[in-house]
């Protein structure tokens, strides 16, 4: 083994001997054609950057929260104790914050959570509304 690592060091040794910057030339004349071919791009300001991160309307995005998704980001253990699932409800991020500190309430509230989406998707009469933007950590205690 030590064999081995000494022939290795050897080789690497010799091939970085071996690559000297000196050996490099430079064609001046190809790098002016270059830099004269070249077009100006300009980047945007500082100033014109509003237009590129706007932000869709969060109310519309409400409508399209997917129960499943919600379940599988409860039903993952990291990410549920995290409380993503959460932020994927659209639910404040202070409870996000407290979800975090707690880990997910010692996984009971993260296990309640999963249970009651899951149960959304199981019943069909029950809609993932009541869980969208609520800004309550125990998100399901009006609905038992």
């Amino acid at each position: 083994m030590r064999k081995t690592f000494t022939l290795v060091g050897i080789l690497l040794i010799s091939i970085s001997l071996t690559s000297f910057a000196g050996n490099y030339k430079l064609d001046q004349s190809k790098i002016n054609a270059m830099m004269s071919d070249a077009q100006e791009v300009i980047a945007p300001s500082a100033l014109d950057l509003g237009s590129l991160c706007s932000i869709p309307g969060t109310d519309a995005q409400l409508a399209e929260k997917d129960p499943i998704i919600a379940f599988l980001l409860t039903a993952t253990a990291g990410v549920g104790i995290a409380g993503i699932h959460r932020l994927y409800l659209g639910t404040e991020t202070m409870t996000f914050v407290v979800y975090l500190l707690t880990l997910g309430g010692c996984g009971i509230i993260q296990t309640v959570d999963a249970i009651m989406l899951l149960l959304v998707l199981i019943d069909d009469e029950k809609s993932i509304d009541p869980y969208l933007n609520n800004p309550e950590i125990l998100m399901w205690k009006d609905q038992m």
